[in-house]
């Protein structure tokens, strides 16, 4: 190898100590926007025990059979909009500091490691914390506190370790493909692990190594159904396979660093310093708007990856039907894709029109009137998927009747999700809005599987749509009529005048 490849992939200078740029990530990230992820997975950890006690359980084996919803499916999305976060917009804009001292791209990417490493497993702790308190407080006396504690550190520590390959893979897609390859990443990696954690041949599923060494310890299959003392042996070879495939991801990228990156650019850090400092692009000559208001935020967002996603959620939903019942594929449009899409939207167009405000308007625009233009937009957008898919349906076999209610609800919910997700980007920033919709999806596709749950139903907007029943639409449909309008309010003011990372 030269040394020239050697200077501009900074393996040939010594820089600053391993220690040190671990170090220097830990206290720029423990005063980040990741300080709420803490707070909402606690949030889940309340909301589970909540579930769990409105059924009228309160045995510990039952707050560790509730925990498979973190195991599954939650965990690992949690951690990988904390990778997301961590390696694709940190990393790209040198946040910390660390490219601007010369640091060795290894060094730095094991940094990352370890930052989201740590996160993630304080995440775990959050959510078990906040349901020992919960047991403590329902005082049933079947186990100690002091043995529940046991259980639950033990808990934590197999998710630790099972995690770690995991989290290397997370930390290397995240620098290639941001945080939105990240959620991809995520949400294969839960129903993979789901489907081959108890397969004959898990052993060769990597998103199964997380997920098979926490069943035993949590009493239940990857489906939710009690395990009933059934052994899951294979523990130690997971956690060995996790550390391997770590070890294994960071000496490929790293080796290929070495042969093809391009020369490491310092400037990196002073570009991030600059946006800090509040720098805009330049503004267009002339004195006026291009094309307007409207034209404007259009010029803006138009070249995403809102549209291609659109493209590819409302084909994917519409193959099912070649397979699944039109009730089935409704069901999956109503509780997964639809929610996570008026996320999606919103994570992607609103920090992409502040940064490009300034580059296509020479005076200062109205923030109630850019932040409803945008609404609008991103309302249309979520609502054409869904008139889509809902003609699909109807052209499978769905009744005319029962489409058109199903169509009116899913505009009406995605309306209220579009503009609560808009609302969570402006207030707790992108990883707020993730986390609280990871959550709320997950939490909509437990209260609608489960008819102990059912009435919790009303909590979680995320299900509304898939509840059409008399019951439920007596209450959603003014809920997220009224919901809109306040939420839409508080958005439309807070897309252009607020803001966080």
């Amino acid at each position: 190898m030269s040394a020239g490849v050697l200077r501009r992939t900074g393996l040939g200078r010594p820089g600053p100590r391993l220690r040190a740029v671990v170090a220097s990530e830990v206290r720029v990230w423990s005063s980040s926007p990741l300080r709420r992820s803490l707070v909402a997975a606690g949030g889940v950890g309340v909301l589970t025990s909540l579930l769990l006690l409105s059924t009228g359980q309160a045995g510990w084996s039952s707050f560790l059979a509730y925990q498979n919803l973190w195991v599954v499916a939650v965990g690992p999305a949690f951690t990988a909009v904390l990778a997301g976060w961590v390696a694709g917009v940190g990393a790209s804009c040198g946040r910390g500091g660390t490219l601007a001292r010369g640091v060795a791209p290894w060094r730095r990417r094991l940094a990352l490691v370890t930052v989201v490493w740590t996160w993630s497993v304080l995440g775990h702790a959050a959510v078990l914390g906040a349901t020992l308190v919960f047991f403590a407080l329902a005082g049933t006396g079947e186990t100690s506190l002091a043995s529940a504690g046991l259980d639950a550190a033990r808990l934590v520590a197999v998710l630790a370790v099972s995690s770690v390959g995991y989290v290397a893979v997370l930390v290397v897609v995240g620098e290639v493909a941001g945080l939105l390859g990240c959620c991809a990443v995520g949400v294969v990696s839960s129903v993979t692990g789901v489907l081959t954690a108890e397969s004959a041949h898990w052993w060769a599923s990597p998103p199964a190594w997380q997920v098979r060494p926490a069943l035993p310890l949590i009493g239940t299959h990857a489906n939710g159904v009690a395990l009933g003392g059934q052994a899951l042996p294979g523990a130690g070879a997971a956690v060995a396979l996790s550390a391997g495939l770590a070890v294994t991801a960071l000496v490929v990228v790293r080796v290929a660093e070495a042969c093809t990156v391009e020369a490491w650019r310092p400037g990196a850090a002073a570009t991030y310093r600059s946006a800090r400092r509040g720098a805009r692009p330049p503004a267009a000559p002339g004195g006026a708007l291009r094309g307007g208001d409207g034209g404007a935020v259009v010029m803006v967002v138009r070249r995403s990856a809102v549209p291609p996603l659109a493209i590819l959620a409302v084909l994917g939903t519409l193959a099912l039907l070649r397979w699944r019942e039109p009730g089935e594929v409704a069901s999956f449009w109503a509780l997964l894709v639809m929610p996570l899409g008026a996320a999606l939207v919103p994570v992607l167009w609103v920090p992409r029109l502040r940064e490009g405000l300034r580059a296509v308007a020479t005076r200062r625009p109205a923030p109630v009137r850019w932040g409803r233009r945008l609404l609008g937009l991103m309302v249309a957008v979520v609502s054409g998927c869904s008139v889509v898919v809902v003609g699909g349906l109807a052209v499978a076999g769905m009744g005319p009747v029962t489409a058109l209610g199903f169509g009116a609800m899913l505009c009406l919910v995605g309306c209220l999700l579009v503009c609560l997700s808009t609302w969570l980007v402006t207030v707790v920033g992108v990883l707020g809005c993730l986390l609280a919709t990871s959550c709320g999806v997950v939490l909509g596709l437990l209260v609608f599987s489960s008819q102990a749950l059912g009435a919790v139903g009303f909590l979680v907007p995320w299900s509304w749509a898939a509840f059409l029943d008399d019951e439920h639409l007596a209450v959603t449909v003014p809920a997220a009529l009224v919901g809109t309008v306040l939420l839409g309010t508080l958005a439309a003011w807070g897309v252009v005048r607020t803001g966080r990372a």
